[in-house]
């Protein structure tokens, strides 16, 4: 009763109290991006940039781009340094200001050395920031030096080389504009972006060059820019309308670009005017964050325009937003482990707009070609407001995983420890005992063994190779063993999942006849010699004598003995006529009495009890959790091997097995004495 109460206890703290699940929570996002904007402004630019558009382009990137977490440098260059500017960051209104001054204040002249260049905006950069850093090199040629420069192309090129090998050890990307009607090697560009990691564009106007610039700034925030005009206008004042359909923005910037310049320009929003910053060739307006509501759908944009005014209008929107992703980080091999994945907003909360989520895209990938199977990897479902899903590694190991979300506004990236454990296959073959008279023991070994992870095991025998018996192991996990003479014999078992193996030694004794029984038949010579005379009397005596009493007698003996264990008994051999009989088991242990008559247990097949004459044979229990078997049927009747006299007591242990053969041979019965374990 009190391991019951215990028992129940311990199911109540358990379901009451689980155990907690340690989830880890990773959000997207990094330290921040330097850009250094490295600038072609040599004599050919004046060609192909009469208007100065490229550096308006410029300007208007930096005076429209999103502050947060961005740092923007500059450098122009032809075959000196015209202008450097470290890294500033562009949320601080003043030093914005002042980088898109000193942009605009550079003049097309000179030669170009695009090694000097490219090494100088290297240098400025900020070896101590941990933002990611990147180069943008715009120019419309190789370099190109006069003879009489203070450099030579030569030295030129080893700058740039050297240049490019720093970059490409630190990590820092080269992306390379060539801009309009380029006159240089256009492969030793894209060799330069190659090597670097970063990428070669063609910018063939100076209005393209907005495009390139926010291309490269997409893979570090969340943004859209979308072209909602183009076109040549009217002299006047002109109303354009643009439809809004992104939620949860910080900012939008309306991008006005022409080759003229543009007159007085102001936006409409949610009732509000708000005026465009003009400078020569472009116009922005920022609707700030305090400012956004999801409600307006709408925003006009009013512009005083010259008679066949060309005007490109760009809406740029922000969204910073903080993604999270939830996942366990150290994980069972084959066992589904659940992540899901949020957003929240600035004040923590998070958001649960279903609507929202569904914009998204996700891939989740794990150690690339080396890592293992993510079963379930693409697939999220909406629970709750949020994303959810369930990733199933196949392989151990710790490994990198990356998940990227994305939309039309950009793409978020998770990268996430993993650990992935590999539990070793269990179990153990106890030592295997066999007769030497034997045909074949088999063992299905899958029995014996078995892996937590699931994993299908493989089995591999080595040694063995004695002369006691022949070992043989089938892909199925099947070992035989043929005896093939009395001896022990030894061999090792290996059990391996794919990774982990679990060592097994085995020992497989074959045994003789006399090695098994000649023990016996010593004792009972012994016997018989010390009885002599009397014994023989005796058993002559009770063989006259049908005695239905000795088992009472036994019984009385005992009578404070109860049974154990169970019998299981098996018809090994029926008359063809009769109808298959199953196995049958019988619990000793719920007896009260302690004596059994054989046919009481098999009232249900009457034929059995008077063929094998099962109401002749009896079971009395015996101290030590045996029992005595005593008969007087006719039926021939064995203990293993050991022949059954009639009307002498016979001991019955765990394990042994009970042969009943019927006089004429028609039936065979067979009864296992279990142990039960309670």
């Amino acid at each position: 009763m009190k391991k019951k109460l215990l028992l129940f206890l311990c199911m109540f703290f358990c379901l009451a109290f689980p155990k907690p699940v340690c989830a880890e929570e990773f959000e997207s996002g990094g330290t921040g991006l330097q850009i250094m904007i490295v600038l072609d402004c040599s004599g050919s630019m004046r060609r192909n940039d009469p208007s100065r558009s490229a550096v308006h382009m410029v300007q208007a990137f930096a005076d429209s781009i999103h502050a947060e977490n961005l740092e923007i440098g500059y450098v122009a260059y032809n075959d000196t340094i015209l202008f450097s500017s470290p890294p500033v960051p562009m949320a601080d209104t003043a030093q914005r200001q002042q980088l898109k001054d000193a942009i605009g204040q550079v003049a097309y002249t000179g030669d170009t050395d695009i090694g000097l260049g490219l090494s100088a905006a290297y240098e400025r950069m900020s070896a101590d920031s941990d933002a990611r850093k990147a180069l943008v090199l715009i120019s419309d040629g190789e370099t190109d030096l006069m003879d009489g420069a203070s450099r030579t192309v030569e030295e030129s090129d080893a700058d740039l080389k050297a240049c490019v090998e720093r970059c490409r050890r630190e990590e820092i990307p080269v992306y390379t504009i060539a801009f309009g009607a380029y006159d240089g090697n256009e492969e030793a560009l894209k060799e330069i972006a190659e090597q670097t990691g970063g990428e070669n564009y063609t910018a063939e106007v100076p209005e393209k060059l907005i495009d390139v610039l926010y291309g490269i700034l997409g893979k570090d925030a969340a943004y859209r820019i979308q072209e909602f005009s183009n076109g040549i206008f009217a002299g006047g004042v002109q109303e354009i309308r643009c439809t809004l359909d992104e939620p949860y923005l910080d900012e939008m910037d309306v991008l006005l670009i022409s080759e003229r310049e543009i007159g007085d320009a102001f936006l409409e929003y949610g009732g509000s005017e708000i005026v465009m910053t003009k400078l020569s060739n472009y116009a922005v307006g920022k609707i700030e964050k305090d400012q956004i509501d999801d409600a307006v759908r709408e925003l006009a944009v009013y512009v005083t325009t010259t008679e066949k005014q060309n005007l490109r209008m760009f809406l740029v929107s922000y969204r910073k937003l903080s993604p999270v992703f939830r996942m366990e980080t150290e994980v069972r091999k084959n066992e589904p482990t659940p992540y899901w994945i949020c957003f929240r907003d600035g004040d923590g909360n998070v958001i649960k707009d279903e609507a929202f989520y569904k914009r998204f895209q996700w891939k989740l990938e794990c150690g690339g070609n080396e890592g293992p199977f993510l079963e379930g990897q693409d697939t999220l479902e909406m629970d709750d407001g949020i994303l959810r899903g369930t990733v199933r590694a196949d392989r151990s190991g710790s490994y990198g995983m990356t998940g990227i979300l994305s939309d039309e506004l950009g793409e978020y990236t998770f990268r996430v420890p993993v650990t992935v454990s590999n539990r070793p296959p269990s179990g153990v073959l106890p030592g295997i005992t066999c007769k030497a008279y034997e045909k074949e023991s088999s063992f299905d070994l899958r029995q014996y063994f078995e892996d937590a992870d699931h994993d299908s095991l493989r089995f591999a025998l080595t040694g063995g190779e004695q002369e006691a018996a022949e070992l043989s192991l089938t892909e199925e996990g099947i070992l035989r063993v043929i005896p093939v003479k009395a001896g022990v014999q030894s061999a090792v078992l290996t059990v391996s999942d794919g990774e982990d193996t679990c060592i097994c030694p085995l020992q497989i004794t074959v045994m003789s006849f006399w090695e098994m029984y000649g023990w016996l038949l010593i004792l009972v010579l012994i016997v018989l010699s010390a009885a002599g005379y009397l014994v023989f009397r005796r058993l002559k005596q009770r063989q006259d004598t049908v005695s239905v009493s000795e088992p009472d007698l036994i019984a009385e003996e005992k009578r404070d003995v109860r049974f154990c264990g169970k019998l299981d008994a098996y018809f090994t051999m029926l008359p063809e006529h009769e109808e298959e009989i199953p196995p049958l088991s019988f619990p000793l242990y719920k007896v009260r009495d302690n004596k059994i008559i054989v046919g009481d247990l098999f009232q249900k097949y009457p034929k059995t009890v008077d063929s094998l004459e099962l109401d002749g044979i009896f079971l009395i229990a015996e101290e030590g959790r045996r029992m005595i078997l005593y008969h007087q049927s006719e039926a021939e009747v064995m203990i293993g091997s050991t022949i059954v006299c009639r009307r002498l007591r016979y001991h019955v242990s765990f394990g042994d097995v009970i042969y009943i053969t019927s006089q004429d041979g028609t039936y065979d019965l067979e009864i296992h004495y279990v142990a039960v374990h309670l």
